[in-house]
């Protein structure tokens, strides 16, 4: 009989060992999807910052899943998801990307049509890592060199 008690006991603690094993290892692959999608978020905000002043030419394309502009040092930037990898300029910026959205906004909140009425940019990434776990990071960018930007000072 104490066998069979001690048998039972045995198996609820190797339970309870073996699920916070779970959990220590499902931390850091959620970890290691934050920096990843903190990463690909930060570069695309600062970069969409980094619009060339000037003229709304500077800005080729833009669509849901992609942007494509010219940098004020003349470098021309696309951002580009095609699942699962986020790319800028060809180059893999994010991996196991299963969601990267671009809202664009204009200053009344409606949806532009043309360039230079582009005010607010929603940036949105969603990574899932190939072990499980998932992160979701949502940012808003107002790259305000794209329209005629007067200083509230100089009023």
């Amino acid at each position: 009989m104490s066998m069979v008690i001690l048998g039972i006991i045995s198996g609820v603690t190797a339970l309870v060992v073996l699920e916070g094993g779970a959990v220590f290892t499902d931390q850091n692959y959620r970890a290691n999807n934050l920096e990843v999608a903190r990463l690909a978020i930060q570069r695309v905000s600062r970069d969409i910052l980094h619009i060339k002043e000037g003229s709304t030419a500077n800005v080729t394309a833009f669509s849901a899943t992609s942007f494509s502009f010219k940098a004020f040092d003349d470098e021309m930037v696309t951002f580009a998801w095609t699942a699962p990898r986020l790319f800028r300029n060809a180059q893999v910026l994010a991996d196991h990307v299963t969601d990267f959205n671009l809202e664009y906004w204009t200053e009344s909140g409606g949806t532009p049509l043309v360039p230079e009425d582009i005010w607010r940019i929603k940036v949105q990434i969603r990574i899932k890592s190939e072990y499980g776990g998932e992160t979701f990071l949502r940012t808003c960018v107002f790259p305000r060199r794209l329209s005629t930007y007067v200083d509230w000072r100089e009023e």
